[in-house]
Protein backbone atom coordinates (compact mmCIF):
# COMPACT_ATOMS: atom_id res chain seq x y z
CA UNK A 1 0.00 0.00 0.00
CA UNK A 2 2.97 2.88 0.73
CA UNK A 3 4.20 1.86 -2.08
CA UNK A 4 1.48 2.26 -4.47
CA UNK A 5 0.60 5.24 -2.17
CA UNK A 6 3.74 7.08 -3.46
CA UNK A 7 3.66 5.77 -6.92
CA UNK A 8 -0.05 7.66 -7.18
CA UNK A 9 1.91 11.01 -5.39
CA UNK A 10 5.16 10.74 -7.86
CA UNK A 11 2.81 11.04 -10.83
CA UNK A 12 0.45 13.57 -9.39
CA UNK A 13 4.28 15.13 -9.11
CA UNK A 14 5.18 14.71 -12.52
CA UNK A 15 1.86 15.99 -14.10
CA UNK A 16 2.40 19.27 -12.39
CA UNK A 17 5.87 19.25 -13.09
CA UNK A 18 6.27 18.61 -17.01
CA UNK A 19 7.46 22.41 -17.80
CA UNK A 20 9.73 22.71 -15.20
CA UNK A 21 12.73 22.42 -17.46
CA UNK A 22 11.46 23.75 -20.96
CA UNK A 23 10.03 26.82 -18.95
CA UNK A 24 13.25 27.41 -16.54
CA UNK A 25 15.02 31.18 -16.92
CA UNK A 26 18.62 31.44 -18.53
CA UNK A 27 20.64 33.16 -16.14
CA UNK A 28 23.85 34.69 -17.39
CA UNK A 29 27.05 34.31 -15.14
CA UNK A 30 30.05 35.53 -16.59
CA UNK A 31 31.82 35.98 -12.96
CA UNK A 32 35.52 35.95 -12.61
CA UNK A 33 36.68 33.59 -9.64
CA UNK A 34 38.96 36.38 -8.08
CA UNK A 35 39.64 37.37 -4.01
CA UNK A 36 37.48 40.69 -3.54
CA UNK A 37 38.41 44.31 -3.31
CA UNK A 38 38.86 43.52 0.09
CA UNK A 39 41.10 40.96 -0.41
CA UNK A 40 38.38 38.09 0.94
CA UNK A 41 37.41 35.15 -0.78
CA UNK A 42 34.52 32.80 1.02
CA UNK A 43 33.33 29.02 -0.09
CA UNK A 44 30.46 27.08 0.90
CA UNK A 45 31.00 23.21 1.38
CA UNK A 46 27.74 21.12 1.00
CA UNK A 47 27.81 17.34 1.41
CA UNK A 48 25.95 14.38 1.01
CA UNK A 49 22.65 16.23 -0.17
CA UNK A 50 21.61 12.59 -1.48
CA UNK A 51 18.07 13.28 -1.98
CA UNK A 52 15.63 11.65 -4.19
CA UNK A 53 14.15 13.47 -7.04
CA UNK A 54 11.71 15.45 -4.82
CA UNK A 55 14.62 16.73 -2.88
CA UNK A 56 13.07 17.77 0.49
CA UNK A 57 12.39 21.31 0.88
CA UNK A 58 13.99 21.70 4.10
CA UNK A 59 17.12 21.41 2.63
CA UNK A 60 16.76 23.26 -0.19
CA UNK A 61 15.51 26.27 2.31
CA UNK A 62 18.44 25.59 4.22
CA UNK A 63 21.15 26.12 1.27
CA UNK A 64 19.18 28.93 0.36
CA UNK A 65 19.16 30.60 3.55
CA UNK A 66 22.90 29.92 4.33
CA UNK A 67 23.83 31.45 0.95
CA UNK A 68 22.17 34.51 1.19
CA UNK A 69 23.75 35.31 5.33
CA UNK A 70 27.11 34.33 4.15
CA UNK A 71 27.26 35.50 0.34
CA UNK A 72 29.90 32.90 -0.78
CA UNK A 73 32.24 33.53 -3.88
CA UNK A 74 31.85 29.42 -4.57
CA UNK A 75 29.63 26.84 -4.03
CA UNK A 76 31.69 23.65 -3.96
CA UNK A 77 29.33 20.27 -3.77
CA UNK A 78 30.95 17.56 -2.28
CA UNK A 79 29.65 14.18 -3.51
CA UNK A 80 26.78 12.24 -2.96
CA UNK A 81 24.76 14.87 -4.40
CA UNK A 82 22.02 12.44 -5.46
CA UNK A 83 20.74 9.87 -3.67
CA UNK A 84 21.52 5.94 -4.66
CA UNK A 85 17.84 5.71 -6.19
CA UNK A 86 17.79 8.90 -7.57
CA UNK A 87 17.84 7.60 -11.16
CA UNK A 88 16.82 4.39 -11.06
CA UNK A 89 13.63 3.84 -12.84
CA UNK A 90 11.29 1.46 -15.58
CA UNK A 91 13.27 3.53 -18.35
CA UNK A 92 16.48 5.39 -19.19
CA UNK A 93 13.82 8.66 -19.65
CA UNK A 94 12.40 8.31 -16.37
CA UNK A 95 15.63 7.99 -14.95
CA UNK A 96 17.18 11.15 -16.33
CA UNK A 97 14.15 12.79 -15.66
CA UNK A 98 14.69 12.11 -11.61
CA UNK A 99 17.92 12.95 -12.33
CA UNK A 100 17.25 16.62 -14.53
CA UNK A 101 14.32 17.52 -11.72
CA UNK A 102 16.87 16.78 -8.01
CA UNK A 103 19.36 18.63 -10.14
CA UNK A 104 17.56 21.50 -11.24
CA UNK A 105 15.75 21.64 -7.26
CA UNK A 106 19.61 22.06 -6.15
CA UNK A 107 21.52 24.30 -8.72
CA UNK A 108 18.51 26.72 -9.40
CA UNK A 109 19.55 27.99 -6.14
CA UNK A 110 22.84 28.89 -7.36
CA UNK A 111 22.16 29.49 -10.68
CA UNK A 112 19.63 32.64 -9.44
CA UNK A 113 21.90 34.18 -6.78
CA UNK A 114 24.84 33.96 -9.64
CA UNK A 115 27.08 31.87 -7.30
CA UNK A 116 29.62 30.04 -9.09
CA UNK A 117 29.84 25.88 -8.43
CA UNK A 118 31.83 23.56 -8.80
CA UNK A 119 30.89 19.92 -7.61
CA UNK A 120 32.57 16.38 -7.38
CA UNK A 121 30.75 13.34 -7.42
CA UNK A 122 30.34 10.47 -4.39
CA UNK A 123 30.08 6.83 -4.95
CA UNK A 124 26.49 6.73 -4.66
CA UNK A 125 26.27 9.54 -7.62
CA UNK A 126 26.72 6.20 -9.87
CA UNK A 127 24.57 3.86 -8.33
CA UNK A 128 22.04 4.96 -11.22
CA UNK A 129 21.33 4.24 -14.67
CA UNK A 130 22.22 7.83 -15.39
CA UNK A 131 26.04 7.75 -15.00
CA UNK A 132 28.00 10.91 -13.97
CA UNK A 133 29.07 11.86 -17.26
CA UNK A 134 25.17 12.68 -18.05
CA UNK A 135 25.23 14.17 -14.54
CA UNK A 136 28.23 16.63 -15.61
CA UNK A 137 26.43 17.50 -18.65
CA UNK A 138 23.00 18.23 -16.85
CA UNK A 139 25.10 20.50 -14.07
CA UNK A 140 27.30 22.35 -16.65
CA UNK A 141 24.23 23.10 -18.75
CA UNK A 142 24.02 25.98 -16.15
CA UNK A 143 25.49 29.30 -16.39
CA UNK A 144 26.81 29.03 -12.84
CA UNK A 145 28.84 25.78 -12.92
CA UNK A 146 32.62 26.06 -13.01
CA UNK A 147 32.37 22.04 -13.04
CA UNK A 148 34.40 20.23 -16.28
CA UNK A 149 34.23 16.73 -17.56
CA UNK A 150 37.93 16.55 -18.82
CA UNK A 151 37.10 13.74 -21.01
CA UNK A 152 38.52 10.25 -21.32
CA UNK A 153 42.40 11.03 -20.57
CA UNK A 154 41.65 10.90 -16.87
CA UNK A 155 40.10 8.23 -14.96
CA UNK A 156 36.77 8.86 -13.54
CA UNK A 157 34.87 12.17 -14.25
CA UNK A 158 35.39 15.49 -12.36
CA UNK A 159 38.65 15.73 -11.83
CA UNK A 160 39.83 19.40 -12.98
CA UNK A 161 41.05 22.94 -11.25
CA UNK A 162 39.09 26.28 -11.03
CA UNK A 163 42.18 28.73 -10.26
CA UNK A 164 40.90 32.20 -8.32
CA UNK A 165 42.42 35.44 -9.38
CA UNK A 166 43.83 38.37 -7.52
CA UNK A 167 41.70 40.97 -6.28
CA UNK A 168 43.81 43.16 -9.10
CA UNK A 169 43.40 40.54 -11.68
CA UNK A 170 47.23 39.93 -12.64
CA UNK A 171 47.74 36.53 -11.03
CA UNK A 172 46.16 33.20 -10.27
CA UNK A 173 46.78 33.99 -6.43
CA UNK A 174 44.89 30.89 -5.47
CA UNK A 175 43.89 27.27 -6.76
CA UNK A 176 41.10 24.71 -6.04
CA UNK A 177 41.40 21.35 -7.03
CA UNK A 178 38.24 18.75 -7.42
CA UNK A 179 39.24 15.58 -7.49
CA UNK A 180 36.80 12.31 -8.60
CA UNK A 181 37.90 9.94 -5.57
CA UNK A 182 35.39 7.62 -7.66
CA UNK A 183 33.06 4.23 -6.37
CA UNK A 184 34.07 0.90 -5.44
CA UNK A 185 36.13 -1.54 -5.92
CA UNK A 186 35.59 -5.22 -5.07
CA UNK A 187 37.52 -5.05 -1.75
CA UNK A 188 35.80 -1.44 -0.70
CA UNK A 189 35.49 1.96 -1.88
CA UNK A 190 37.65 3.30 -4.72
CA UNK A 191 40.66 6.13 -5.03
CA UNK A 192 42.46 9.09 -6.90
CA UNK A 193 43.72 6.73 -9.52
CA UNK A 194 47.47 7.19 -10.92
CA UNK A 195 46.73 8.95 -13.96
CA UNK A 196 44.58 11.68 -11.35
CA UNK A 197 47.43 12.57 -9.75
CA UNK A 198 49.66 12.68 -12.67
CA UNK A 199 47.45 15.01 -14.35
CA UNK A 200 47.41 17.50 -10.79
CA UNK A 201 51.11 17.38 -10.81
CA UNK A 202 51.07 18.51 -14.58
CA UNK A 203 48.98 20.97 -14.01
CA UNK A 204 50.39 22.21 -10.12
CA UNK A 205 53.81 22.47 -12.10
CA UNK A 206 52.69 25.10 -14.58
CA UNK A 207 50.67 26.88 -11.57
CA UNK A 208 53.93 27.09 -10.19
CA UNK A 209 55.74 28.14 -13.27
CA UNK A 210 53.44 30.63 -13.77
CA UNK A 211 53.88 32.02 -10.45
CA UNK A 212 58.03 32.80 -10.63
CA UNK A 213 58.59 29.36 -9.16
CA UNK A 214 56.65 29.49 -6.36
CA UNK A 215 53.84 26.90 -5.65
CA UNK A 216 50.26 28.32 -5.56
CA UNK A 217 48.39 28.02 -2.73
CA UNK A 218 45.20 25.72 -2.96
CA UNK A 219 42.89 23.20 -1.62
CA UNK A 220 41.61 20.05 -2.67
CA UNK A 221 38.30 18.68 -2.34
CA UNK A 222 36.98 15.26 -3.14
CA UNK A 223 34.12 12.98 -1.36
CA UNK A 224 36.08 9.86 0.01
CA UNK A 225 38.92 10.73 2.29
CA UNK A 226 42.14 9.73 1.41
CA UNK A 227 43.90 6.24 3.27
CA UNK A 228 46.43 8.84 5.24
CA UNK A 229 43.96 9.90 7.59
CA UNK A 230 44.46 7.21 10.06
CA UNK A 231 47.84 8.35 10.10
CA UNK A 232 46.80 11.76 10.64
CA UNK A 233 44.60 10.72 13.34
CA UNK A 234 47.68 8.46 15.12
CA UNK A 235 50.66 10.73 14.41
CA UNK A 236 48.94 14.28 13.23
CA UNK A 237 47.76 16.79 15.26
CA UNK A 238 44.21 17.86 16.09
CA UNK A 239 42.76 20.73 15.64
CA UNK A 240 39.22 20.47 15.80
CA UNK A 241 36.05 18.50 15.29
CA UNK A 242 34.88 15.26 15.99
CA UNK A 243 35.03 11.57 14.85
CA UNK A 244 31.26 10.50 15.39
CA UNK A 245 32.14 7.44 13.13
CA UNK A 246 35.40 5.49 11.59
CA UNK A 247 36.63 7.28 8.85
CA UNK A 248 35.55 5.24 5.40
CA UNK A 249 38.57 5.53 2.84
CA UNK A 250 39.94 3.11 0.14
CA UNK A 251 41.61 0.25 1.40
CA UNK A 252 43.70 0.45 -2.33
CA UNK A 253 46.83 2.44 -1.66
CA UNK A 254 47.03 5.79 -3.54
CA UNK A 255 50.14 8.27 -4.49
CA UNK A 256 48.03 11.21 -3.86
CA UNK A 257 48.30 12.11 -0.63
CA UNK A 258 52.22 11.88 -0.70
CA UNK A 259 52.57 13.61 -3.82
CA UNK A 260 50.87 16.63 -2.48
CA UNK A 261 53.18 16.98 0.08
CA UNK A 262 55.60 16.89 -1.87
CA UNK A 263 54.34 19.76 -4.25
CA UNK A 264 53.85 21.82 -1.15
CA UNK A 265 50.66 23.66 -2.51
CA UNK A 266 47.52 22.33 -1.14
CA UNK A 267 47.14 23.91 2.22
CA UNK A 268 44.02 21.80 2.79
CA UNK A 269 42.13 18.56 1.22
CA UNK A 270 38.21 18.55 2.00
CA UNK A 271 36.16 15.65 2.07
CA UNK A 272 32.27 14.48 2.56
CA UNK A 273 31.11 10.96 2.80
CA UNK A 274 31.52 10.03 6.68
CA UNK A 275 28.25 12.05 7.62
CA UNK A 276 28.80 12.22 11.40
CA UNK A 277 32.23 13.13 11.01
CA UNK A 278 33.82 17.08 11.31
CA UNK A 279 37.27 16.78 12.02
CA UNK A 280 40.63 18.76 10.72
CA UNK A 281 43.93 17.11 11.63
CA UNK A 282 47.20 18.47 10.40
CA UNK A 283 49.24 15.89 8.74
CA UNK A 284 52.58 16.84 6.88
CA UNK A 285 51.38 19.94 6.24
CA UNK A 286 48.22 19.59 4.76
CA UNK A 287 44.78 19.65 7.02
CA UNK A 288 42.62 16.73 6.35
CA UNK A 289 38.76 18.30 7.25
CA UNK A 290 35.24 16.22 6.78
CA UNK A 291 32.49 17.81 5.99
CA UNK A 292 29.30 16.32 7.71
CA UNK A 293 26.03 15.88 5.64
CA UNK A 294 24.05 18.46 4.62
CA UNK A 295 21.09 16.69 3.51
CA UNK A 296 17.73 15.08 5.09
CA UNK A 297 17.90 12.15 3.17
CA UNK A 298 20.42 10.71 5.19
CA UNK A 299 21.64 9.24 8.72
CA UNK A 300 23.96 12.20 10.79
CA UNK A 301 20.69 14.83 12.09
CA UNK A 302 22.37 16.93 15.24
CA UNK A 303 25.69 17.05 12.99
CA UNK A 304 24.06 18.19 9.91
CA UNK A 305 26.01 21.25 8.77
CA UNK A 306 27.21 22.86 5.90
CA UNK A 307 31.56 24.26 5.86
CA UNK A 308 32.16 27.82 5.82
CA UNK A 309 35.73 28.49 4.64
CA UNK A 310 37.30 31.95 4.28
CA UNK A 311 40.63 32.77 2.34
CA UNK A 312 42.32 35.93 2.69
CA UNK A 313 44.57 37.14 -0.39
CA UNK A 314 47.31 39.24 2.59
CA UNK A 315 48.00 35.63 4.41
CA UNK A 316 47.41 33.11 1.81
CA UNK A 317 49.40 30.13 3.71
CA UNK A 318 46.06 29.49 5.97
CA UNK A 319 42.46 29.92 6.00
CA UNK A 320 39.63 29.83 8.56
CA UNK A 321 36.60 27.04 8.30
CA UNK A 322 33.40 27.25 10.64
CA UNK A 323 30.31 24.83 10.13
CA UNK A 324 26.93 25.75 10.49
CA UNK A 325 24.94 23.68 12.14
CA UNK A 326 21.26 23.69 10.50
CA UNK A 327 20.12 22.07 14.30
CA UNK A 328 22.10 25.11 16.28
CA UNK A 329 20.82 27.75 13.21
CA UNK A 330 17.41 27.14 12.10
CA UNK A 331 15.63 24.90 14.62
CA UNK A 332 14.28 27.88 17.11
CA UNK A 333 10.61 27.21 17.31
CA UNK A 334 8.66 24.45 18.12
CA UNK A 335 7.28 24.60 14.58
CA UNK A 336 10.75 23.66 13.25
CA UNK A 337 11.80 21.11 15.96
CA UNK A 338 8.72 19.30 14.81
CA UNK A 339 9.88 19.75 11.12
CA UNK A 340 13.13 18.91 12.13
CA UNK A 341 12.36 15.23 13.84
CA UNK A 342 9.79 14.00 10.78
CA UNK A 343 13.23 14.62 8.79
CA UNK A 344 14.89 12.49 10.97
CA UNK A 345 16.97 9.40 10.36
CA UNK A 346 15.32 5.75 11.37
CA UNK A 347 18.12 5.76 13.84
CA UNK A 348 16.65 8.69 15.51
CA UNK A 349 12.91 8.05 15.58
CA UNK A 350 10.97 5.47 14.55
CA UNK A 351 8.40 5.89 11.42
CA UNK A 352 5.50 6.92 14.16
CA UNK A 353 7.31 9.26 16.11
CA UNK A 354 8.22 10.92 12.36
CA UNK A 355 4.73 10.41 11.16
CA UNK A 356 3.19 12.64 14.40
CA UNK A 357 5.67 15.37 14.54
CA UNK A 358 4.99 15.26 10.70
CA UNK A 359 1.04 15.72 11.37
CA UNK A 360 1.86 18.37 14.01
CA UNK A 361 4.54 20.27 11.89
CA UNK A 362 1.69 20.51 9.24
CA UNK A 363 -0.87 22.14 11.48
CA UNK A 364 1.24 24.47 13.29
CA UNK A 365 2.67 26.11 10.08
CA UNK A 366 -0.48 26.08 8.73
CA UNK A 367 -1.23 28.39 11.78
CA UNK A 368 1.74 30.51 10.78
CA UNK A 369 0.71 30.82 7.45
CA UNK A 370 2.35 28.81 5.20
CA UNK A 371 0.36 27.35 2.18
CA UNK A 372 -1.81 24.08 2.40
CA UNK A 373 -0.48 23.58 -1.50
CA UNK A 374 3.37 24.08 -0.30
CA UNK A 375 3.25 21.71 2.89
CA UNK A 376 0.93 19.00 1.21
CA UNK A 377 4.11 19.11 -0.92
CA UNK A 378 6.59 19.30 1.82
CA UNK A 379 4.78 15.83 3.15
CA UNK A 380 4.63 14.25 -0.64
CA UNK A 381 8.56 15.16 -0.83
CA UNK A 382 9.40 13.57 2.62
CA UNK A 383 7.24 10.00 2.28
CA UNK A 384 8.83 9.86 -1.20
Amino acid sequence: MKKFIATVLSLIVILTSLSLFASAEVIENDAVLQFNADGKFKILHICDIQDTPYVKPQILEYIAKTCDAENPDLIVLGGDNLGSNCGKAATDLIAKWQVKRAINSIMSIFEERKIPTALVFGNHDGEKQIVDEVQMEIYTSYDCCVAIDEGEDIYGCGTYNVPIMSSDSKKVAYNIWCFDSNAYLDEGYDYVHDDQVDWYVKKSNELKAENNGVPVPSLAFQHIVVPEIYEAMEHGTYIEGYVNENPSPSHHPSKQFNTMVSQGDVKGMFFGHDHVNTYTYAYKGINLVNTPAGGFGVYGDSNRGIRVIELDEKDTSTYKTRLINYLDTYVTTETELCRWKMNASDSIYNDFTKALNGIRYFYKALEEGKSFAYLLYEIICTIM
